[in-house]
């Protein structure tokens, strides 16, 4: 029996870190994106083929308005996770710190 160890593609390090937080990041730009882009102004060129009257110009306007909601939405979701995995970047590399410091002074202790 032995030790194995495998790829992962996130992991408590700096590298793995970063790049959970890059892909995160992307996949909300994605989602804004949508919101913001061709296929949100080709839902709304749709629902004006087919659906005319007050009843659709209010359902524009709620969905426009919905849509900037969802944007502003995933903007500071994105904010915020970038500020914990920030903060937990912190944290782990104290404890890596501290752990190094008992297992060095274990070490010491076997002398």
């Amino acid at each position: 029996m032995g030790l194995e160890i495998k790829n992962a593609d996130y992991g408590r390090s700096v590298s793995g870190r970063k790049k959970l937080l890059a892909d995160l990041q992307s996949d909300i730009d994605k989602a804004i994106k949508a919101l913001t882009g061709n296929e949100f102004n080709s839902v709304k060129s749709e629902v004006s083929k087919y659906w005319v009257g007050e009843d659709a110009e209010q359902f524009k306007t709620n969905l426009k308005l919905s849509a900037k909601e969802l944007e502003t939405a995933f903007k500071e979701y994105k904010s915020k996770l970038a500020s914990a995995l920030s903060t937990d970047s912190k944290q782990f590399a104290s404890m890596q710190s501290k752990n190094a410091a008992q297992i060095k002074d274990s070490r010491k202790a076997i002398k």
